[in-house]
């Protein structure tokens, strides 16, 4: 593993958790289905959209790559990861973006009810969650995942022999891997991040629920 990546997410992850913890906020509140689903699914769509169904092959070794000593590739494959992690980090910037529109157009919508029911934010708050948490969820992963890892893949094509890789040098080439392989390995990595957080909700609902 690459040490100064896993101690860029524990950085991140630790300002989050202060920043949560002195305000007291409640993790379960930054939990929206529907702006994930606005957020991450055009993201993939559109980049599924965009680009060669091989070169799509490759995203689970680009994030492979970015966070394993043992993984070497070639100035053509580092060309192929720095493309698709800058359309990852545009089309989820204006994903959220899009989130945010349809948030504000639901919020709208909802007005006429809203006075009718005595002024009841209850009303609004399902467009009002939709537009924050959008925005929220593409700008983090567009400008605190996509871009950096984009920024260290383009740092490896800029300096070859200071990242050890020698682009005139020849490489054993690996046997390329099935597309369903790979997009089951992307399905099983994303089950266990959204399992994790799952369990960090129940975790910090239940501490919350014994405080009281």
């Amino acid at each position: 593993m690459r040490l100064e990546k896993i101690v860029g997410l524990i950085l991140i992850g630790t300002a989050i958790g202060i920043t949560m913890t002195f305000e007291r906020l409640d993790l379960g509140m930054f939990i929206s289905p529907s702006a994930t689903a606005i957020v991450f699914g055009i993201t993939i769509g559109a980049t599924w959209m965009s680009e060669d169904k091989n070169d799509l092959k490759k995203c689970w070794l680009a994030f492979r790559t970015a966070f394993s000593e043992g993984v070497k590739c070639n100035q053509e494959e580092l060309k192929i990861y720095v493309r698709l992690y800058s359309m990852l980090s545009r089309y989820s910037m204006y994903a959220g973006w899009f989130g945010l529109l349809l948030g504000i157009i639901s919020v709208l919508s909802s007005l006429e009810q809203f006075i009718a029911q005595d002024k009841n934010f209850v009303v609004l708050s399902g467009g009002i969650t939709l537009a924050s948490m959008s925005l929220v969820y593409g700008t983090f992963s567009s400008k605190f995942i996509f871009d950096p890892l984009k920024n260290w893949f383009e740092w490896q094509i800029e300096h070859p022999s200071e990242s050890g890789r020698n682009s005139l040098a020849v490489q054993t080439q690996r046997p390329p891997e099935s597309f369903h392989r790979v997009l089951f390995k992307m399905i099983l990595f994303l089950s266990f991040a959204i399992t994790l957080i799952m369990v960090v909700i129940l975790v910090s609902r239940k501490i919350g629920t014994m405080q009281k």
